[in-house]
């Protein structure tokens, strides 16, 4: 059984990318998150010339963070997908959706967002998961607003 919820998310100036959250599958499965958008507001030199925006460079902070409770217990799974192939702007500009990267709770490589549904976490029971974002950006970049709807799906396995 599975059930989304889609918030869309718009931001401003070079670059945004975004975030939405899923619903429960059952009365055993509650998700909440901390926020429903993630902006990265506007690029700036230094940030064009690195090639990327990071918010949450630390390990110790988070750009996102989504509450699982479980009184189930049951096993549940959570995917992320973009809702495009490329971030809306005002430009006209095809910025892929694969320039919006993530990882969650501070370990590991930072993987692209693809249309596809990506396994995040997978778990039982209770879990607080921290999501962090980075976006890559650059001088080819075209000046303007980019906006990017991301939705997380909860499945019960």
């Amino acid at each position: 059984m599975m059930m989304t919820l889609m918030r869309n998310f718009m931001a401003a100036a070079a670059a945004l990318a975004v975030c939405a959250l899923c619903a429960p599958a059952r009365a055993d499965l509650l998700v909440s998150a901390d926020t429903n958008a993630v902006s990265f507001g506007t690029a700036r030199i230094a940030d064009l010339d690195r090639g990327f925006i990071e918010l949450s460079p630390s390990s110790m902070s988070y750009d996102l963070r989504i509450s699982v409770q479980d009184t189930g217990p049951v096993d549940w799974t959570i995917t992320m997908r973009a809702d495009s192939e490329y971030f809306m702007s005002d430009n006209s500009s095809d910025k892929p959706c694969g320039d919006l990267l993530w990882r969650v709770n501070g370990t590991g490589g930072y993987a692209p967002a693809t249309t596809l549904d990506e396994n995040m976490v997978s778990g039982t029971g209770d879990a607080i998961l921290d999501y962090d974002f980075i976006l890559n950006t650059g001088w080819e970049d075209a000046p303007g607003r980019y906006g990017l709807t991301v939705v997380f799906t909860i499945v019960e396995n």
